[in-house]
């Protein structure tokens, strides 16, 4: 795995800016992780959590890796739809595309009107929706009728055999691991606690309904059992991640690749109870993995900025649309940024409303190196946070309460009267009395002796 993760960043200084037809095109490798918890990575999770992804971690270290980038929806396929670059309309199902009518063009049509091949692999069929595949010309649904999708051994194959056409035009392949998500596999070798002898009720491949009904009775040593299950499979993921560059160093692709890795969303294993592809804001859902790695063309042109290292700043998936775009020299291309309608933004919407709601923010920025610092992202808590899905963007979020339907925009900073609030505590009071009081739980009829 060595040849391609040990390629060396360099950074030169006033290059100046790239003529157009001098501009980059190199391959493209998007990887997209489906249930990964940060966790269980080493970057950005508790500093004493055990990896399970040396791969990806070395990776990280010879390029940029976020450590607190947050996924813009708790479910796979919206967020994997948002950081490809599709509107929010388009990436949530609603009627419409973009504001006042102005499109916005996802990542894989823009580069592929820039001259790139574009293909996908998917591992599991449930991200195969319309706004992930908008501008991808060739898509391969690995995994369709299996709930826990193809192994990633597969994907890997697949993604190399994409690879092997020609070499002009350049390609950019995604490919998405969806092994993390139940019903688990149970790899061996991998974690030596799954593969300890167990005879409980957790047991591989169990189905995510029969997983969420059983999880109430489960005791610390099923949830443990569920840990290192979901443990197993990010470590094999990782394992299929180094066959992956191993495989693209091979065809002499490691030092002009750009590589991207996401993760879409994490995953619960026992923490609160809860367990499996629950919904929520917390950290254990929204916290993803986000690693950039820069060809050495693209570095030396970057003014002498170091492309490799940590980067602390709250980020969130939207912005890496922006990104790959300002990496390839292709901002200029007339990119959309949504514009402010008025001074006021409705407190609360539904519908046609929300493209009105969204008015003062962009779909993301740029978080390269040397590019202007987005504003600070504030994590929202109330009492009722686990009721609430949030779509993160510069200065605002989208936020929406899975119970009944009802979705809030709110603009960080912004006066209450204004959909917004000026502190942490304001707007969680604000958005408890939004959500009004918890439903009460009846409890269940006692049983007559």
């Amino acid at each position: 795995m060595g040849a391609l993760l040990t390629a060396p960043l360099l950074s030169f200084s006033g290059c100046g800016e790239i003529a157009a037809r001098e501009r980059p095109r190199p391959p493209i490798l998007i990887v997209a992780l489906d249930g990964v918890p940060v966790r269980m990575t080493g970057l950005g999770g508790p500093t004493d959590a055990r990896s399970y992804t040396p791969v990806l971690d070395q990776l990280a270290q010879d390029g940029l890796v976020y450590t607190r980038c947050l996924a813009p929806e708790p479910w796979s396929d919206t967020s994997l739809a948002l950081a490809l670059g599709a509107s929010v309309e388009a990436a949530t199902g609603n009627a419409g595309q973009g504001v006042n009518g102005a499109p916005i063009e996802p990542l894989a049509a823009r580069l592929k009107r820039a001259g790139w091949r574009t293909a996908a692999v998917l591992a599991h069929e449930g991200v195969a929706t319309e706004a992930v595949l908008q501008g991808f010309d060739e898509v391969r649904r690995l995994g369709a009728g299996d709930e826990a999708g193809a192994v990633a051994t597969d994907v890997v194959r697949e993604a190399l055999e994409l690879f092997d056409r020609a070499p002009s035009p350049p390609p950019c392949v995604l490919v998405h691991f969806a092994d993390p998500r139940p019903p688990h596999h149970r790899y061996r070798g991998l974690v030596a606690e799954a593969d300890a002898p167990y005879a409980g009720p957790c047991v591989a491949g169990l189905p995510h309904a029969e997983l969420l009904r059983l999880a109430p009775e489960f005791g610390p040593q099923d949830f443990e059992r569920l840990a290192a299950l979901i443990a197993s499979e990010v470590a094999a993921v990782d394992v299929a991640l180094g066959q992956l560059l191993d495989g693209l160093a091979r065809r002499a692709l490691s030092d002009e690749l750009l590589v991207i890795v996401l993760g879409t969303r994490g995953a619960w294993t026992g923490r609160d109870g809860r367990v499996g592809l629950l919904p929520g804001v917390e950290p254990e859902v929204l916290h993803v993995p986000l690693v950039l790695r820069l060809p050495a063309r693209i570095t030396r042109a970057r003014h002498g900025l170091s492309m490799r290292g940590e980067v602390d700043m709250p980020v969130t998936l939207l912005d890496l649309t922006p990104t790959i775009l300002d990496a390839l020299e292709l901002t200029d291309s007339g990119d959309v940024r949504l514009v402010r309608e008025g001074a006021a933004t409705p407190a609360s919407y539904s519908g046609a409303g929300r493209q009105r709601a969204l008015a003062g923010r962009s779909p993301g920025r740029s978080i390269l190196p040397g590019a202007p610092a987005p504003p600070r992202l504030l994590r929202v808590g109330t009492t009722r946070g686990h009721a609430l899905a949030a779509v993160y963007g510069s200065g605002g979020a989208l936020l929406r309460d899975l119970e009944t339907g009802a979705e809030r925009g709110v603009l960080f900073g912004a006066p209450l009267e204004q959909g917004g609030a000026t502190s942490l505590p304001e707007l969680a009071a604000d958005l408890d009395a939004w959500l009004g009081p918890a439903p009460k739980k009846t409890p269940a009829p006692r049983k007559k002796r």
